[in-house]
């Protein structure tokens, strides 16, 4: 098991509620597209927002 998936074993659904955003930015820099089975669905992070808004 590498770091990245034991970090994405550790992903409740209560943190992403809590505050989401210093998982989304470990996620944009080890996984872009991951799937945490915490949540049972895929979580994709990307760096910025498409079309400037």
């Amino acid at each position: 098991m590498t770091a990245t998936d034991s970090f994405l074993e550790s992903i409740s659904p209560q943190q992403l509620f809590d505050d989401p955003y210093p998982i989304y930015e470990r996620l944009r820099r080890d996984a872009p597209v991951a799937y945490p089975r915490s949540t049972d669905e895929p979580r994709a992070a990307r760096a910025g927002v498409v079309g400037g808004r």
